[in-house]
């Protein structure tokens, strides 16, 4: 029912560098395709950040359009600022084209992810400070 692809290479019609996205969700029953990018960006690059990623596959996004002229295709773009600040509003839209609506899930899953960013970020921090 659900298919999902980690950092595939995407086959395209057109000659196109971007088409590494950084996972690819085809929901068959209600034939629906995601790509999902993520990017922990600084806090203050926020915005930035999500107008970068949007543009970034855009192409790749119109060219899955004509290959799935039946199925929807979107794009959902997760940010957040490496010390774990995000925009809720943002964030909340993007997991609704996982079809992710449950309020209880979103806040569970957006603090998983915050909690994974800051920790991962502290690790970075670490490792450098250690060399």
């Amino acid at each position: 029912r659900i298919k999902v692809l980690w950092d595939p290479v995407i086959v395209t019609t057109v000659d196109m560098t971007e088409r590494r996205p950084d996972m690819v969700v085809f929901f068959k029953e209600t034939k629906k395709i995601v790509i999902v990018e993520q990017t922990c960006p600084w806090e203050s690059r926020l915005n930035l950040a999500l107008w970068e990623k949007r543009n970034k596959y855009a192409m790749l996004l119109q060219d899955l359009m004509k290959q799935y002229q039946e199925w929807s295709v979107k794009q959902c773009t997760l940010v957040m600022g490496v010390m774990g600040s995000f925009e809720k509003d943002i964030y909340v839209k993007e997991l609704s084209s996982l079809v992710i609506n449950d309020e209880q899930m979103l806040d569970r899953l957006l603090a998983n992810v915050q909690r994974a960013t800051i920790l991962g970020s502290v690790r970075v921090i670490k490792n450098h400070l250690a060399e």
